[in-house]
Formats: C-alpha cells, structure tokens, sequence
C-alpha cells in the first residue's frame, strides 16, 4: 500500500520505553539481522557529529532491532551506556521491523540533482557526511546525466569514477580537445595512439 492508498489507522508497533543511560552491555545483537553496517562510515560519523538518535531493542529479549553498528561503535570509542529506545513486541513482529528496517532504507533513492547540490555546497568538507570525494563526481555525474534525460537516471551508464587532482594548466589543455565534454575528451586522448596531446588541440583549433 502506498500513500494514495487507503489504509487503516496508524498506530504503535508496542509499548515504547526510552532509556537514556541504558547498558550498552545487555544488549544483544539480533541472531537473524541480514545486513551488515559500515563500521568505518558510522564512526566517522559520530566522531564528527556525535552520538544521534537512539538504538531500538526488543524488550522481552533485549535484542536490537535496529542500531547493531551503532552500538559496536559506541562501545569501540568505551561508552558503556547509550539511548535505548525499548520496544515491547512479540518475535514476530520483531523480525518484520528488523527486516523493515533495513529494506525500507535501501528501497530510498537519491534524487541527482538535489543530491550534487548540497554536497557542491558543502564544498571540500564533507566528512561526517557518508560521502567521499569520489561519491561527489559520481552525484555530480548523476545530476547532469538526469537533466539530460529529463531527471531519469540510468545507473548502467556511469562506471567507476576517475578523480584526478590536476594542475589548472594541465586541466585547461585538457578541455582544449575537441568534444563535447570531458568523456568524449578522454576518449578522444585514448585514441591518439601515435599522436600527442598538443596534436589534438591544434586541431581543434584549426576546427
């Protein structure tokens, strides 16, 4: 069911008990959690942000349901307490919130060019954000990609990407070459087999 569609009221999974100190120590990790965090990505968030939000753990077992990464790097940097929001509900309807979770956050999707935006405004501070340098072009690359095609985006054309940190000089000869943009510009490099780079701008000079 989606928004537009008609569903019945909302209400609570359970009983919700918050807990701001509660024992990081009795807490366990879920035996069925399918996904695995980014240990290095959490920390770095929190190590420039600080500890947000809360971990939600079901009551009866004190098994997390979301927050396992969260939790490992908490007790990594030697918190032994954190916020815990406690969740009274069966196994069942834990499972499908464990599962919830997790699937409900990988079915988002980024919008390109929203996305190249705030990351453009934030210029070369971007960490605590998730993103690297890398992810950068790439959402940059999206953007463009997504106005050329009215917004719609087709992951199987962008491959890995190349950041190279060049001199301006080197950078301004370089968009010399004839093409369209930079893609076609590489390409035209790759195909100058026996030929030079000055070879290329002096041809598209005399074009």
């Amino acid at each position: 069911m989606g928004l537009g569609v008609s569903r019945p009221p909302a209400r609570l999974a359970g009983a919700q008990t918050f807990e701001p100190d509660a024992d990081l120590g009795e807490l366990l990790d879920h035996p069925d959690n399918p996904r695995q965090g980014d240990d290095d990505a959490v920390a770095d968030s929190i190590d420039v942000n600080g500890f947000y939000g809360v971990i939600l753990a079901q009551r009866s077992t004190r098994r997390i349901l979301f927050g396992h990464t969260r939790r490992r790097n908490l007790q990594a940097a030697g918190a032994t307490t954190g916020p815990v929001m406690w969740l009274d509900v069966d196994d069942d309807r834990a499972r499908r919130i464990l599962l919830a979770d997790n699937r409900t956050a990988e079915l988002a999707r980024w919008i390109p060019g929203k996305l190249a935006d705030v990351l453009a405004a934030m210029g070369a501070d971007i960490a605590g954000s998730g993103f690297t340098v890398a992810d950068v072009a790439v959402a940059i690359a999206q953007a463009g990609d997504a106005a050329d095609a009215d917004r719609t985006y087709d992951s199987t054309r962008i491959g890995s990407v190349l950041v190279i940190h060049a001199p301006v000089e080197l950078v301004t000869r370089f968009r010399a070459l004839p093409g369209a943009d930079d893609v076609t510009r590489l390409t035209t490099l790759l195909d100058l087999a026996d030929g030079t780079v000055e070879q290329a701008i002096a041809q598209a000079e005399v074009a």
